[in-house]
């Protein structure tokens, strides 16, 4: 019987390196993965997870589109009974001060106040939301606060990647991007997201913010992703969107 070596340092160097990106980027840590491009087969009710954790759900005010060479989901940008404005993803994975991405292609299509991207609770401290402002400033907050982001504003009628990642424990902690573009808020409250729900277009028990455009890709990871990552996500999906 032969005798196997030990690992060399090298071998066991590669042994703990994280995952080789992939398409998308960072696959072994997207636990939400929906891209209108490959919906599913029911797209007008349901957005099929091709991480196979848990599949979206299409609500009242929100239409899936084919247009332009193009699939995307229509977000109406109507007032009214929540969640008729959004795409809800099940409870929210990042419970507490876990660490994660999120990452939306979108092209809103009005100025307004609307949030585009709500993970937690209404419940005090148990939020982070990222959302437009009037006047195509960007707003981080989370309940009791909040803040305009400085450096950030978005633009009417284009595609454009946005995300956050949190990487600590505090709203500031928490950094915004447009593209590779980024900034946050200076806040230092410490945060306990809930598991309620992780949702796009709409506010929870806030039905008066609510995004009117369009979004093709939506990403969760469950890892902060670095400004480098967020980029290499960026330079992905630029192409299919003419960014």
């Amino acid at each position: 019987m032969g005798i196997f070596a030990p690992f060399s340092y090298l071998e066991q160097k590669v042994a703990e390196a994280p995952p080789t990106p992939t398409n998308p980027p960072y696959y072994a840590n997207l636990v939400r993965w929906y891209d209108a491009e490959d919906a599913g087969a029911s797209p007008s009710s349901t957005w099929q997870d091709l991480s196979g954790n848990q599949d979206g759900t299409v609500n009242t005010n929100v239409t899936f589109t084919t247009s332009g060479g193009l699939s995307y989901y229509d977000f109406a940008g109507t007032t009214g009974a929540h969640p008729d404005n959004t795409i809800t993803y099940g409870s929210n994975p990042f419970t507490g001060t876990t660490n994660h991405t999120i990452i939306g292609w979108l092209q809103p299509r009005a100025v307004r106040d609307a949030v585009w991207q709500f993970t937690g609770n209404n419940a005090t401290y148990a939020k982070i939301v990222y959302r437009f402002l009037p006047g195509n400033a960007m707003r981080m907050e989370y309940q009791g606060g909040g803040n305009t982001i400085s450096g950030l504003t978005y633009t009417t009628n284009t595609w454009a990647q946005y995300a956050y990642s949190w990487d600590g424990t505090r709203a500031t902690d928490v950094e915004c991007y447009i593209n590779t573009t980024s900034g946050n808020i200076s806040n230092t409250q410490t945060l306990n997201l809930q598991s309620n729900i992780l949702m796009s277009g709409d506010q929870l028990n806030n039905p008066n913010q609510c995004f009117l455009g369009y979004m093709g890709v939506f990403l969760a990871y469950d890892f902060a992703l670095s400004a480098s990552q967020i980029e290499e996500v960026y330079e992905y999906y630029r192409g299919r969107y003419g960014v």
